[in-house]
């Protein structure tokens, strides 16, 4: 099965991908380029569809990034805690502990609260968007959405 997505297309002609010396963790991206180096993050991607995250992983993978996945609020507490991302991509609407509570808990701990938070959600309206940047996420965007915007966002932070 092939995937295509401009970002890893970019990735595929050399234009970004892993970092010179990175272990392979999705199998054989190509080499990174060096200007692009310093926009290789840790993300965590919290999202309960399958599908959807998988799909994420496989694009933030490709264009260099290290990336872990929880399904739910409180495995995602729990990976964080180990894996100390620099990013955060959340879903609002997980079963059991939701993303709001997630990210507030997530900015009251001492060793995670420099973890950078964007909402990526279904929940599109005005009060949902204020509850996320109340909670502590810098950022919410709408699914559908254009993943470039979303890397455009993580390596302008770098």
């Amino acid at each position: 099965m092939q995937f295509w997505h401009p970002l890893v297309r970019q990735a595929q002609n050399g234009e970004s991908g892993r970092a010179p010396g990175a272990g392979p963790s999705s199998g054989n991206a190509p080499a990174r380029t060096p200007a692009l180096d310093r926009s290789r993050r840790k993300i965590l991607l919290v999202e309960d569809d399958l599908d959807a995250v998988h799909t994420l992983a496989y694009v933030l993978r490709r264009i260099g990034h290290q990336v872990e996945y929880a399904i739910n609020g409180y495995a995602a507490l729990e990976l964080a805690r180990k894996f100390r991302p620099d990013f955060m991509i959340l879903d609002l609407g997980l079963p059991g502990m939701n993303g709001f509570e997630l990210c507030q808990r997530i900015k009251a701990d001492r060793e995670l609260r420099a973890t950078r938070i964007i909402a990526l959600t279904a929940y599109g309206q005005e009060e949902y968007r204020k509850r996320s940047l109340a909670a502590g996420c810098e950022l919410h965007l709408v699914k559908p959405h254009d993943p470039a915007v979303l890397a455009g966002y993580i390596a302008g932070s770098a």
